[in-house]
């Protein structure tokens, strides 16, 4: 270990001295409009992972791999190689390279312009600096460090710059990918924005529609609609239903359901959790169920009879998808059983089946986590945090592979805003402090056992 320290001392040392050069890479890094728009084979990440292959290259990593799978042959994944020497266990360091877009209308309410990389107040800003550049800065500057100052691993160290993460592509062209290439390891460090944080947990993601039907009628039958009949023409359901209001029943509903289940389960890290307590940043809930649009109505002079909710529901590894499917149909049974026209006309529960993602989850008593975390405190002198990651993200695929992965980089969804948004930044001391963690965490976990 005290050879360790040494080396982890040097290359802590190499780091400071090219700080400058650490921001200039990563402000260059921004310029690149590696923009991915969310929907499947929309990203256009060659040219950043091109320019990222001669960097790879220059810093004289033994080995440089950029190839392609997607359709098109024009979204490459990037793997750079420091090669063992020893029989020592191998370690992958991976980030994304594509970004959200930025909307014209969005680009007129930024400070700065969000594809030229300006820094102020130790912020770096511009679009990609917290998600995921930042952290992609981070573990190429760990790699180059280690090889420029002539140390030798005894296990693989791989750097990846991969493709897809913002469209859910990395179980297929991007993050699964290099693994189905040949580059596994027993553990992943991946460098998404945690605040420097140890996220052991990612969640899980699906999305459904609710379509209730109601009964149109035209507008001017309203009141009847909504009010009892004192003509007694029959009761307002038989006259029209409004499918919107019947909507606003289940928002409620399942508002409430967001509620229960947010005070009754318990997890580790999550709802509000963190480990040790005090210190986590994020203070992330366990459950969320996000109504992210309402629509209705056919026509406007007719009582809307039709309404669609679209929920995105965010759930921790501890429940399954499944039960929570379940329970969330079980919730709207109940509370619609007094209605009459709900009750016998109940709103079809449609799945969407493309946009699931499987939640995530590393046992903080992992291995890869105790090291991870002694190499954090031996830079920075502070114990390391574990928390929950706000979104979901490639650890889950990676986890399918069978290589467990866990998150850690500079930015974080609370503390830098701007992520997916406005203003977006990162702090460059964090991306400092991350390449050290990083190269401190190949040097422990690789073991410097080769001749050096």
């Amino acid at each position: 270990m005290e050879r360790n320290s040494e080396q982890i001392k040097e290359v802590s040392q190499y780091i400071d001295a090219h700080g400058k050069d650490v921001e200039r890479f990563l402000k260059r890094l921004i310029s690149f409009r590696s923009t991915n728009t969310g929907l499947y084979d929309q990203g256009k990440e060659h040219r950043v992972q091109n320019w990222l292959k001669t960097k790879f290259q220059d810093a004289g990593l033994d080995r440089v791999d950029l190839w392609s799978v997607d359709p098109k042959k024009n979204r490459p994944n990037l793997v750079g190689t420091i090669k063992g020497k020893g029989s020592g266990k191998a370690l992958i360091l991976q980030a994304h390279c594509d970004v959200v877009p930025v909307h014209k209308e969005d680009e007129r309410l930024w400070t700065h312009s969000p594809w030229k990389a300006t820094k102020e107040d130790g912020l770096i800003y511009g679009r990609g600096a917290s998600d995921d550049k930042g952290g992609l800065t981070a573990i190429f500057w760990a790699a180059k460090a280690i090889r420029e100052s002539g140390i030798n691993l005894s296990g693989d160290l791989y750097i990846q710059s991969v493709i897809g993460e913002e469209s859910m592509e990395g179980k297929t062209i991007g993050a699964a990918a290099t693994i189905r290439r040949g580059y596994s390891a027993p553990f992943a460090v991946i460098a998404e924005p945690t605040g420097c944080e140890i996220q052991t947990q990612s969640f899980g993601v699906f999305v459904f529609e609710l379509l209730i039907q109601g009964k149109p009628v035209h507008a001017c039958a309203r009141d009847i609609v909504l009010f009892p009949d004192r003509y007694q023409l029959g009761e307002p359901h038989e006259i029209g239903v409004d499918a919107i209001l019947k909507g606003a029943q289940l928002v409620q509903i399942l508002r409430q359901l967001e509620d229960n289940w947010n005070t009754s389960w318990k997890d580790e890290v999550l709802n509000l959790g963190g480990y040790p307590l005090s210190g986590d940043q994020e203070k992330v809930r366990i459950f969320t169920m996000n109504p992210s649009f309402i629509e209705g109505g056919t026509y406007m002079g007719t009582v809307p009879s039709i309404c669609r909710l679209t929920y995105v529901v965010s759930h921790p590894n501890t429940v399954p998808s499944k039960q929570v499917k379940e329970g969330i149909q079980q919730a709207i049974r109940e509370g619609t059983k007094d209605d009459e026209w709900l009750k016998h006309h109940p709103p079809q529960f449609i799945e969407y089946e493309s946009e699931e993602w499987e939640a995530s989850k590393v046992s903080i008593k992992h291995p890869g986590n105790q090291f991870l975390a002694s190499s954090f405190k031996e830079i920075t002198g502070s114990h390391a945090v574990y928390s929950g990651f706000r979104g979901a993200s490639d650890a889950t695929f990676m986890g399918q592979k069978g290589v467990p992965s866990v998150l850690f980089g500079p930015g974080a969804h609370m503390k830098m805003i701007g992520i997916h948004g406005i203003d977006e930044c990162v702090s460059i001391d964090q991306v400092v402090t991350c390449a050290k963690v990083y190269a401190a965490m190949a040097i422990n976990w690789c073991g410097p056992d080769g001749p050096g």
